[in-house]
């Protein structure tokens, strides 16, 4: 994240809305995310934890 600058993340400009947010950056709400993008739409993901993270077996 820039300094100075707290409406970025990884150098990505936030808008002021999208057309649909998807909580939780799992599995089932990434597919989501991706097949709402897919279709066109703006979507925004949130997830609370940092990425990538360690999951069991890895």
């Amino acid at each position: 994240m820039r300094e100075g600058n707290t409406n970025t993340i990884y150098d990505t400009p936030l808008q002021d809305s999208y057309d649909c947010v998807v909580m939780g950056g799992g599995p089932g709400g990434s597919a989501t995310a991706a097949l709402v993008a897919e279709a066109g739409y703006s979507v925004l993901l949130v997830e609370r934890e940092a990425v990538p993270r360690f999951h069991v077996g890895e």
